[in-house]
């Protein structure tokens, strides 16, 4: 679905300059002719936008893959999820606690508490 998005955004976004590269003869002949003048240049830009879109493209493999093997891993030690409680601040965990132990429910084997937070770090190094 990704890489649909993706293609279709690269096609909206370079026909613009299709279209000028057909009507305008004069700026595709300029264009041209800087290649043909400074082809090493030419080489090294193309060269670096490749290796930029590998660079990027083998990112955003490595960290979907990751993200899949944590939520498996998660799934395998954990088991299946049916409930989620959530709870806003950290005074919230003692009371969502209670309410989940006092509550008679059918068919659950047992429950994880599970405390996430998150903070921002200020300081002269950030």
């Amino acid at each position: 679905m990704t890489v649909l998005v993706a293609g279709a955004a690269s096609a909206a976004l370079s026909l613009p300059f299709l279209y000028g590269a057909v009507t305008r003869p004069d700026l595709r002949a300029l264009v041209l002719r800087n290649m043909l003048r400074r082809s090493g240049q030419a080489a090294l830009v193309v060269s670096g936008i490749a290796i930029a879109t590998a660079i990027v493209t083998s990112a955003n493999v490595a960290g979907d893959s990751l993200r899949a093997s944590v939520r498996r891993s998660v799934d395998a030690q954990l088991g299946p999820v049916d409930e989620e409680l959530i709870g806003v601040g950290l005074r919230s965990g003692p009371a969502l606690e209670s309410a989940l132990t006092h509550a008679r429910l059918d068919g659950v084997a047992d429950a994880l508490p599970l405390l996430s937070s998150t903070a921002t770090v200020r300081g002269r190094d950030f």
